[in-house]
Formats: C-alpha cells, sequence, structure tokens
C-alpha cells in the first residue's frame, strides 16, 4: 500500500542486508525520537504532549515496565496456577478428529 506501483521501479531502492547491519540505524532513530519526546514533554507537559503527540506514549512508557525478567517467577507461577486451573478444558482441547490418512502415517 505504501510503494505506487507506477512508479516504484524510479522512486525506490533495494538494499541487501541482514539484522545486523539496519538495527544500529533503527535502534538510533528510535532513541532520537523519545529524546526529542522527552525535550518536548519538559516544556509543554506529558499531558498536552500526549494529546499533540499520541505516539509519543509509546516512546515515553515507565521504564520500570521493561524488566520482566525480574517478575519471572512471579508470571511462570502464574502460568503454572493457570494450567493447573484449566487441565481438564486444556487436555480437552487437545483431542480432535484427524483425517483417515493421518492416522496410517
Amino acid at each position: 500500500g505504501k510503494v505506487d506501483k507506477d512508479t516504484y521501479q524510479q522512486s525506490t531502492e533495494s538494499v541487501s542486508a541482514d539484522y545486523s547491519m539496519v538495527i544500529p540505524f533503527v535502534m538510533k532513530a528510535l532513541f532520537d525520537n523519545r529524546k526529542r519526546y522527552e525535550q518536548m514533554a519538559a516544556e509543554m507537559g506529558v499531558e498536552a504532549l500526549f494529546e499533540a503527540e499520541p505516539k509519543a506514549r509509546g516512546y515515553l512508557r515507565d521504564r520500570a515496565g521493561y524488566r520482566l525478567y525480574e517478575k519471572r517467577d512471579g508470571l511462570t507461577e502464574k502460568l503454572f496456577e493457570d494450567v493447573r486451573n484449566n487441565k481438564e478444558w486444556l487436555l480437552e482441547s487437545l483431542r480432535y478428529p484427524l483425517p483417515a490418512g493421518e492416522l496410517t502415517r
């Protein structure tokens, strides 16, 4: 949807690249955006910024929320508890008919 089928050969460049070549540029752009939004928030206030630039919310989320590894034990226990509590339903969900040809393989 973002490439014009009539002019893409004149207006598009293609470069072979892998993750290790591209990600530094992507991360630089993301960090620059965060810094810009932090400066704007300091000048105009967070709520005014979010009203003017809704996507700023994604850049200015609380960094403490990113520490999933620190919450790993609790999250894992919650998962195991949910599996235990839903054991019957989960086991039943594994039963489904297979096509006849699948049984002979």
